[in-house]
């Protein structure tokens, strides 16, 4: 995702890019589906590491799940920014209100 959000072909054609100051909204896709992957990393942890220890997996488990709520923290955060800096409303769509919980 950030591959093809980050391309200037794709810049061009879709929303600007990934840029901090302006754009700031165009990471909250990116950062959702950087903790989806984390997410789902964290769950296989237990399944995929078969020869280490039960303390080994939980620490796996545990660094992926940290990593997981890091980047949908970042991902509200860049939305929540974005629409104060724009004096837009904040949560006002069902995506909205289903995203945070």
């Amino acid at each position: 995702v950030f591959v093809w959000a980050d391309n200037e072909e794709t810049s061009e054609k879709y929303l600007g890019g990934l840029n901090l100051g302006s754009k700031l909204f165009n990471w909250h896709p990116v950062f959702m589906t950087w903790a989806t992957s984390c997410l789902i990393e964290g769950a296989l942890a237990y399944r995929a590491m078969r020869f280490y220890s039960h303390r080994g997996k939980k620490l796996v488990h545990g660094m992926w799940n940290f990593f997981a709520v890091v980047l949908f923290c970042a991902g509200l955060a860049s939305v929540f920014r974005y629409k104060e800096k724009n004096h837009l409303a904040s949560l006002y769509s069902t995506h909205s209100w289903l995203g945070i919980f």
